[in-house]
């Protein structure tokens, strides 16, 4: 089986996140939602146990650039300070 890695790089600071209040549950269920509804959500699973840990999204396909946007991506409480996020 093949698989992707990606290196994600950082465009801004976390402190200067437009949606500073992403954290309260009525604010995440519609980004949860709208992630949904997109049509290019995507989990992101623990190889070693299959468990669902985050998600990320496709967006802003361009078929005349051949590109797309990969985004709006977060992990699970239980995956902080793991070496998930390094």
């Amino acid at each position: 089986m093949s698989r992707l890695y990606l290196q994600l790089l950082p465009t801004f600071d976390l402190g200067q996140h437009p949606a500073s209040d992403r954290y309260k549950p009525e604010v995440f269920r519609a980004f949860f939602v709208e992630s949904l509804a997109s049509g290019g959500a995507l989990t992101i699973r623990e190889c070693q146990t299959g468990r669902v840990i985050g998600s990320s999204r496709f967006h802003g396909y361009n078929a005349h650039l051949n590109e797309i946007e990969i985004g709006w991506t977060f992990f699970g409480a239980l995956t902080l300070g793991r070496y998930i996020q390094r």
